[in-house]
């Protein structure tokens, strides 16, 4: 999921008015223009991403999230200038009966919790398998196997809190709502933890920007 920082925009047009270096050392010069693909926080690194295509080619550029000075959480306006809308055309949404079906159709669960945060990605298959059969006492059993070291700012409480905010995405719309409504609640409670790991005044405005971006996406959910 897309975050937001300052006025960016992904799928924007934007142009450098100062001369910056960013976290890596790369120079970027007034009057650079491409567009913004997407914006991301590195919760590990406690960085910012902005990916953007430039003369055909994509590039990432970094800052620190407590940069005091330079490109940064609520000084991006110095340094952007935002353009038109280069939003690509959207597809048609699937029908919702197919995407239900695909959920049922997941393989059953492992009886193994995954305690291992390097195998992340089949520890929330397996959430998934475990929520689509509302068998939500072994689900909490696993989010809690992964996040028992969080990491540095609680980044791994934002990726599981994103993973369950996509899952809980997948059941809206059925007609038995005790799924999306588990998954929903239990994403927003870890968003609320990973925003309670902010360490200084800025980061916690990220944080609440991001918690606000996931609450919206959810009151859209909530009418399907």
């Amino acid at each position: 999921m897309s975050c937001l920082i300052d006025h960016l925009r992904v799928d924007h047009q934007i142009r450098i008015i100062r001369d910056f270096t960013d976290l890596d050392g790369r120079r970027h010069r007034a009057n650079e223009t491409g567009v913004l693909q997407a914006i991301s926080l590195d919760w590990a690194a406690r960085a910012i991403v902005l990916a953007w295509e430039r003369d055909g080619v994509r590039e990432t550029m970094r800052f620190s999230l407590g940069a005091k000075a330079g490109p940064r959480n609520g000084g991006m306006r110095e340094f952007f200038e935002m353009g038109e809308d280069r939003s690509p055309p959207r597809p048609k949404s699937p029908p919702r009966a197919r995407h239900v079906a695909a959920l049922q159709d997941l393989p059953a669960p492992s009886a193994t919790v995954i305690t291992d945060p390097a195998q992340w990605e089949p520890a929330v298959q397996r959430i998934a398998g475990l929520a689509a059969r509302s068998r939500f006492t072994e689900v909490e059993t696993q989010i809690r196997a992964l996040v028992v070291d969080v990491g540095p700012t609680g980044w791994r409480l934002k990726q599981l809190a994103d993973d369950l905010g996509d899952l809980a995405a997948a059941h809206a719309g059925t007609a038995d709502r005790t799924i999306y409504e588990w998954l929903r609640d239990r994403s927003i409670s870890l968003l609320h933890a990973w925003g309670s790991c902010a360490t200084s005044g800025g980061e916690g405005a990220v944080c609440g920007r991001e918690i606000d971006v996931s609450k919206h996406r959810f009151e859209q959910l909530d009418r399907v």
